[in-house]
């Protein structure tokens, strides 16, 4: 029986849709950081990961959240599961921060 939005449940397929969100996510943001370099900054990951707003961080997660509208438009297809992964993206980023944050300190103690 066919119907209107017909959608199966495939776990396998929304695990993979979920690391290539990520995947796009933090591609970007590291690109982002990279381009910026250009004016005299210096990048490291420790900014990716860290709790504290940067002006340089704010619009390079601006750019990032830009790229995942995108790529969510190719990678996911379906108008109505893209806040749910937009959310889960930011969800994730904002628990591998404070994971970081517990489990080595303040990012002046460290420098990935």
């Amino acid at each position: 029986m066919s119907s209107f939005r017909s959608y199966v449940w495939d776990p396998s397929l929304l695990i993979s849709q979920m690391v290539c969100m990520q995947t796009i996510f933090y591609t970007t943001e590291c690109a982002a950081l990279i381009a910026y370099s250009v004016t005299g900054f210096t990048p490291t990951l420790t900014q990716v990961f860290s709790l504290q707003a940067l002006r340089v961080m704010v619009v390079v997660q601006l750019l990032a959240t830009l790229s995942c509208g995108v790529a969510m438009r190719f990678v996911i297809q379906r108008a109505k599961q893209c806040l749910d992964f937009s959310c889960t993206v930011h969800v994730f980023h904002l628990l591998f921060v404070i994971t970081l944050e517990i489990r080595l300190g303040p990012p002046s103690k460290y420098d990935l």
